[in-house]
Parts: C-alpha cells; structure tokens; sequence
C-alpha cells in the first residue's frame, strides 16, 4: 500500500497460476522457439511460468518495461511440461513470498509512475534460492519438436490419407483443417512432451504421392491404350484383306467409322512401303541408326515393330 509519499510497500500475497495445457509453454514464432520465463510480478504477487510474447529482441532483453524497473522479477527456466512448471511454481511459492515480503516500491524523480523496486537483504537471498531451485529443474521433463513425418514413420503415407479423409483432390484449405486436427491428437499423445512441427507440409506430400499414383496410372492406361489400338489396328488390316467384309461392318466392329477402317489401312500401306525402304537399305550395307536419321529428317515414322527388331 501507498504511504503518504506515495511510496508502495508490498503487502500481497503471492498467487499462483498454474498451467492447464500440457504445452503450454511452447510457443514458435519468426521460425524460433520462443525462451520460456519464471515470472513475479511484485505488484500484484502473480506468480507463473510464461513464454517470451515478443520477438524482436533477444532473451535478456525481451522483457516487460516494468521488469527494467524491477517491479517485475524474471529467471529463465527450460522448455517445461505443464505438470513441470506446476511443481516449479509450488516450490518456488514460499521464495517468491519471500521476496513479496521483502520488496518496496517507491517513486523516484527519475521513475515512472508506477516507482521502483527494491528488495531487502531476506528477498534477495529468497531471489538467489529461487535461482537454485531452477537449476534443479534442467532435469525436467521438457517439450520437445517432433516432425510430423518422423512420428508416422511407422505408418503409410496411403493409412495416413484413409485415416484423415485425404484423397488426391484434396485442396490446401482442407489440409489445413486436418493439420489442426492432428497437431491436437499429436499433443494428447506420448505424455504430452512433443510438439508436431511441419503437419501441414507432411500433409501435402501425402496428397502429392497420392496425384502422382494417379498420374501413374494415367500413364499406364495411355500405354495399355497404345497396345490395344495397335492390335486393334492389326485386326483391322487383317480382316480386310480378306476382302469379304465392308469397311463399314469392321468399322463397327471395331466401334469406329469406316473413313477411320480406310485410313487404317493406308497407314499399313505407308509402313510396308517404310519397311520395304529399310529392308532394302540394309541389305546395301546402310546401318540402322543412318536409316532412322534420314527417316527422321523427311518426316517419316518408323513402324513399331521396326523399332522393337533394331538393336
């Protein structure tokens, strides 16, 4: 309370908040892990565990401005889990009491409103106590970063998809979704020690081997595709040699038109005259890869089964 100076003396009792969420403490922000504070507040006797909120300055200096007046009271502890930091700030209630007890904030002509902090000789023995008992606690259990790849090692990248509702038309606003979704089954699990890192980016691998299936399977069908034309191609020209069946009547057979049965069978013609060049060729000593060159540069496509014979 304020005396007629209006100087503030400490009167308050230290009050505890303990954390709920088992990673509470981890915050990530400007792609770094964010130090993690013991903090009193002398004025109102708060006492908690806290992450750094700022992240332009370094630790040291990344503190409240009352805290450069001592009217808040930082020391840096480890990465602790919830139930940690909880026994932390149980053993550390007496000493931080203590310093309450001991503090007295008065208002100089060079401080702020609010004045500035002093402790007596007990509080500052109960503040270098409080050092040591966070020493004892580097042991702890910690929070630790986990990539997400790393802790569905054991499972397919396809479970993964199934168990989530990923297809390979999955946009990024659904990934999103799902990546808060897991992040959260994430840190239920194992003790509640690790935080995922890198869901969303997992995520997208998933559903990009997922598309590339799929282009692999069009690429199959278009090869699949490929042989049957050219056995249909085959058949075509076969039964019209026979010369019994209208163009018309194979071309329904074969679920094309009769222009498409001609000129199937013209292309026959241009690869036997193609054939008959090469065989030619060759047997005047020509090699192969000259042949292929000089087709090539008139524009003429070897026949398949030519290309399947060359060496």
């Amino acid at each position: 309370m304020p005396d007629r100076a209006g100087n503030i003396f400490a009167m308050t009792t230290v009050r505890i908040a303990p954390l709920e969420k088992p990673t509470a403490l981890y915050r990530h922000a400007n792609n770094k892990v964010m130090p993690t504070y013991l903090q009193l507040n002398l004025q109102n006797g708060a006492l908690e565990a806290i992450a750094e909120e700022t992240t332009n300055d370094p630790p040291e200096r990344a503190i409240p401005g009352s805290a450069l007046e001592g009217r808040v009271r930082r020391w840096l502890i480890p990465l602790l889990t919830a139930e940690a930091a909880n026994a932390l700030l149980t053993e550390a209630g007496p000493l931080a009491q203590r310093i309450l007890n001991g503090v007295d904030i008065r208002r100089t002509r060079d401080s702020s409103a609010e004045g500035v902090a002093t402790l007596n000789d007990d509080a500052r023995a109960a503040d270098d106590e409080l050092d040591v008992l966070i020493q004892t606690y580097q042991g702890a259990p910690t929070i630790s970063e986990m990539p997400a790849a790393t802790w569905h090692a054991d499972e397919e990248p396809t479970e993964i998809a199934d168990d989530w509702g990923i297809t390979a038309s999955s946009d990024d606003a659904k990934l999103d979704r799902v990546a808060v979704e897991i992040a959260a089954e994430i840190e239920a699990s194992a003790d509640a020690t690790y935080v995922p890192t890198g869901v969303l980016d997992y995520l997208r691998e998933v559903r990009d081997g997922l598309r590339d299936a799929v282009r692999a399977e069009l690429s199959e069908v278009a090869d699949q595709r490929a042989r049957l034309t050219a056995r249909r191609d085959k058949l075509i020209r076969r039964i019209r040699s026979w010369d019994v069946d209208s163009d018309r009547s194979i071309g329904m057979l074969a679920g094309v038109s009769h222009t498409q049965v001609q000129n199937i069978a013209k292309v026959s013609a241009g690869e036997g005259a193609v054939v008959r060049e090469i065989a030619d060729r060759v047997s005047k000593g020509h090699g192969l890869d000259d042949i292929a060159d000089d087709l090539n540069a008139r524009g003429v496509s070897v026949p398949e089964d030519v290309r399947k014979s060359a060496p």
